[in-house]
């Protein structure tokens, strides 16, 4: 199974069809207990003799299913599921920590993440050291012989800074050190981290995997190269443990790491996945290629949107070429950059809570990874337990907006945002200098000049998406279609020349643009000559 794609993998991996049922379908199986062939039997499970189910806080049936789902589709050896990707991260490091260690972890990852690394582990007595991702060097001359893993996220919540993991793996393996790395916002379907030295992946599966916004999970998933046996940093793995009559983990190779996660921190900690969260799960990653697809292609339109957009100071979406991270993101990501990302509005906070407040389809939601498009303002929310100096170190400023692009329809997401009246947004700012049409055959050229800014959008007149460059604003091409189409009847624009020059149109502003459909010309503006303009 695991020679097959992404794609098949989501739909056909870690269930094979139940015998005494023959059902298509995972089943469901509800149970916390299970029974015992005899004494003995239960003796060798207890003892970790012999695999099998014990109890639901140890194992289940359905969660084991999408264990070995998210493992074949993340090409690694094995997985345990929780409760919560909080949980999974939490379990993860106590699974490799104690009293006195340290781990370095990146500061461009979720708030709640900082919070749980920076606080509360600190009161248990582990340390946390937070770097810069990009600054490798800080990395490296943060470990100490009490390190005991390196953690990041591959692409950051809020601002989707993409990590090198590949080299960053390489420091931490140079000195001995696991590399965590937490793939919520890619899944397996962008990247597969243990190809590029991770030792660990995480996934909140709450969000792109379970995919609906109707489930909470985490899943941990162990590449099964990290060598625990003889490694001085582990003695956790290496030392007999007393719970289990001195079976010593680091003896079990490849299955060290989750054998112990699962028989020892799952069995004490208790944050178990329920049956009914993982079935849930499960029925969404069979579609997990297609809304990744989805999410990418409408996040990047959203973004290029944004990024020309004059209210807008800064957009970090790593898949224009534009961002810092563009060729990471190429090199780690070459499907797409996901479905997160955010934007810096001017005018700060009060311009940010006036923009969502103005959202009619985007929901303001303490969420990511859903169909539905999402947004929220980092800062006074997913991140509001940072310091102001962690918020700088972030890059979280006050006017930053986070967005999650879900699958919906891209014309009514960014209709939207724009509040569907581009030409409303023209006439509070200084007035257009030229507005040109021209006549390509089967397209519409619109130029224009603002301030010092040109604009080029090429609407198509038969209103096929693969024939529309994006230069600007997508709901252009909603507002101009039936405009267009008319420009080119009257014209008879079969015969129109490709470089005639046809019009200058001055639109004038209303509050509805959406009455422009329908209309004549000279109801959407009026016709210029081109000397008016020269």
């Amino acid at each position: 199974m695991n020679s097959y794609s992404i794609e098949t993998l989501a739909v056909h991996a870690g269930y094979e069809t139940d015998e005494a049922t023959m059902s298509v379908t995972p089943p469901l199986y509800e149970t916390n207990a299970y029974v015992f062939k005899d004494a003995e039997h239960a003796r060798t499970l207890f003892e970790l003799k012999e695999p099998g189910n014990i109890y639901s806080r140890l194992q289940n049936p359905t969660c084991d299913i999408l264990e070995r789902k998210v493992t074949a589709m993340d090409g690694g050896v094995a997985a345990l599921s929780f409760a919560s990707g909080h949980a999974a991260i939490f379990n993860t490091i106590i699974n490799l920590c104690s009293e006195g260690d340290e781990l370095v972890s990146s500061i461009n990852i979720y708030g709640g993440a900082i919070n749980l690394l920076g606080i509360t582990l600190k009161r248990m007595g582990i340390t946390v050291k937070f770097v810069d991702p990009d600054d490798l060097s800080a990395w490296e001359n943060a470990v100490t012989d009490k390190t005991r893993l390196f953690f990041t996220e591959l692409i950051g919540n809020p601002n989707a800074n993409v990590a090198d993991i590949e080299e960053i793996g390489k420091i931490a393996h140079k000195h001995g050190i696991p590399f965590v790395v937490d793939s919520t916002f890619t899944t397996p379907y962008l990247c597969r981290p243990i190809e590029w030295g991770a030792d660990l992946v995480i996934h909140s599966a709450t969000k792109f995997l379970g995919g609906h916004g109707s489930v909470m999970a985490g899943v941990v998933v162990d590449s099964g190269k990290f060598t625990f046996k003889g490694n001085p940093r582990f003695p956790l793995f290496n030392e007999p443990d007393v719970s289990y009559h001195g079976v010593v983990f680091a003896d079990l190779g490849e299955m060290a790491f989750i054998s112990r996660l699962r028989a020892l921190i799952t069995r004490d900690i208790g944050a178990c996945l329920s049956a009914s969260a993982a079935h849930t799960c499960l029925t969404g990653m069979e579609t997990l290629a297609l809304r990744m697809q989805r999410h990418c292609e409408n996040a990047l339109a959203v973004a290029k949107f944004l990024e020309a957009h004059p209210a807008v100071e800064k957009v970090n979406y790593p898949a224009l070429p534009s961002n810092k991270y563009y060729e990471l993101c190429k090199k780690y990501c070459p499907k797409g950059a996901g479905g997160v990302f955010t934007f810096v509005i001017k005018g700060g906070k009060p311009a940010g809570e006036k923009f969502m407040n103005s959202l009619e389809l985007l929901q303001i939601v303490a969420n990511v990874g859903d169909v539905r498009s999402q947004v929220i303002h980092p800062a006074s929310t997913t991140h509001s337990q940072l310091s102001p100096e962690q918020l700088v170190a972030a890059g979280i400023s006050e006017g930053t907006v986070r967005l999650t692009i879900g699958i919906e329809d891209i014309n009514d997401i960014i209709a939207d945002i724009s509040q569907n009246n581009i030409f409303l947004w023209l006439s509070k700012r200084k007035p257009v200098s030229l507005l040109l049409f021209t006549a390509r055959k089967h397209f519409l050229t619109v130029l224009f000049m603002q301030k010092e800014l040109i604009f080029l959008y090429v609407l198509s007149v038969d209103h096929q998406m693969n024939d529309l460059p994006i230069c600007l604003k997508h709901t252009f091409r909603c507002q101009f279609t039936n405009t267009a189409d008319r420009i080119f009847h009257s014209f008879f624009y079969d015969t129109v020349t490709t470089d005639k020059l046809l019009s200058v149109l001055i639109h004038k502003a209303t509050k509805d643009s959406r009455g422009y459909r329908g209309c004549d010309l000279r109801c959407a503006g009026c016709f210029r000559s081109v000397a008016d303009h020269t």
